[in-house]
């Protein structure tokens, strides 16, 4: 038996007895699903010692599918809810390149048929590349409709990056060949005419936000993998443009190009004596790539003050201060942070929320650098260093 062993084949018609190692493999490669549990009985009944070895093997993708579609039923609840109360096109909307040096802030609006469970569609941070590429060529074969928004580094430059990325959602539904009776965002919302709605960490909770991070993060990347042929001194094929030692080096060696954003560096001096300036790009990278914040804006200035990074963390923000030490020297941490320093810092922050009543903290990342080798050799995050009261409660 060979050719005639198919995944449509029913498994009860098939005497697993009959068949040799060569044409069982070909079997466990062609079953997929609820049959795999099958497959796996079968195996285990075998009167051959090597064949019942193999149960155990498909039994574990048994259990892996059976999580996914777990977690599929999970990230599809909002979207099916809606579905079953008359709303036909949802549109899930995401971005991706709010935090790089260099290029572009690409968005994706992604309309998914009602009855779409693409396995293994989930935020595009936790899928490796070949997987994404994988995906969004099944996402883009299956979506009854899809719109990028790509704005500019001039732009990003010329608005801030909030809003550019605003900019880049609102383009992306514009550019939808289907008209969404709903919009769901990732933790922001936009100015548009479809009702809306934000939901956190919406990326990896709702199914159609998880499609639209997986299309905007392939469109990116591809073109980041093109300018990297134009400028080739940057490594952007690797870091996609974000502050990696290499593309700050590349900086620091033949300058910015005209697709750098500009007020991402003007400030920034790349010589190997910054010291402070490479500690907060492993920050900002840090708390972006690992942690999963969104950088809002970085050394933003007010009247007496300034924070080295505003993110976003779920509904908190988080206004971090970097204190970054040479790896020969005392280790300080939070204790740089002097009291006369968070009162500068609480102004800025007031200024930058602008009467806004939303939740936030104080955060103090502490890190230590060897200069010798250039690297990032230790950090400390300090959650909730301090707080409005912890100043003017101690009569400082």
């Amino acid at each position: 038996m060979t050719e005639s062993v198919t995944w449509t084949m029913k498994l009860n018609d098939i005497d697993i007895s009959k068949l040799n190692i060569k044409e069982i493999t070909a079997l466990e490669k062609e079953v997929s699903g609820e049959e795999l549990e099958t497959l796996a009985r079968f195996l285990q009944e075998d009167s051959r010692a090597g064949v019942r070895k193999r149960a155990a093997g498909v039994m574990k993708r048994y259990e892996k599918y059976r999580l996914e579609e777990a977690r599929l039923d999970a990230v599809k609840m909002r979207e099916d809810y809606h579905h079953k109360n008359g709303i036909i096109h949802i549109a899930g909307i995401d971005e991706v390149g709010r935090g790089p040096l260099f290029g572009p802030v690409v968005a994706a609006a992604v309309i998914m048929p009602e009855d779409s469970r693409i396995p293994y569609v989930n935020d595009s941070k936790q899928l490796s590349a070949a997987k994404r590429e994988e995906l969004y060529d099944i996402i883009m074969n299956e979506a009854v409709s899809v719109g990028i928004g790509i704005v500019d580094n001039n732009v990003i430059d010329e608005i801030n990056i909030l809003n550019a990325t605003k900019l880049a959602m609102k383009t992306a539904v514009d550019n939808l060949s289907v008209r969404p009776e709903l919009l769901i965002l990732d933790a922001v919302d936009i100015e548009c005419d479809i009702p809306q709605e934000s939901v956190i960490k919406g990326d990896a909770n709702v199914y159609c936000i998880a499609a639209a991070s997986i299309v905007a993060k392939v469109v990116r990347d591809r073109m980041l993998d093109e300018y990297s042929k134009i400028y080739p001194h940057y490594g952007l094929e690797k870091n996609k443009g974000y502050g990696t030692q290499e593309h700050l080096d590349g900086i620091n060696k033949f300058g910015a190009t005209p697709l750098h954003r500009k007020t991402f560096i003007s400030k920034m001096d790349f010589t190997s004596d910054s010291l402070g300036r490479r500690c907060e790009e492993f920050v900002k990278n840090y708390l972006t790539t690992t942690l999963g914040y969104v950088l809002l804006e970085q050394r933003f200035r007010s009247d007496g003050g300034e924070i080295d990074l505003i993110m976003q963390d779920k509904d908190e923000i988080v206004f971090v201060e970097v204190k970054g030490r040479d790896l020969k020297g005392a280790y300080d941490g939070e204790d740089a942070v002097t009291q006369s320093k968070k009162r500068r810092i609480i102004h800025a922050a007031e200024m930058y929320l602008n009467g806004r009543e939303v939740p936030a903290r104080f955060d103090i990342i502490a890190v230590k650098y060897n200069a010798e080798e250039g690297k990032i050799k230790n950090l400390r995050h300090y959650k909730n260093a301090f707080y409005k009261g912890d100043v003017f409660n101690t009569g400082k």
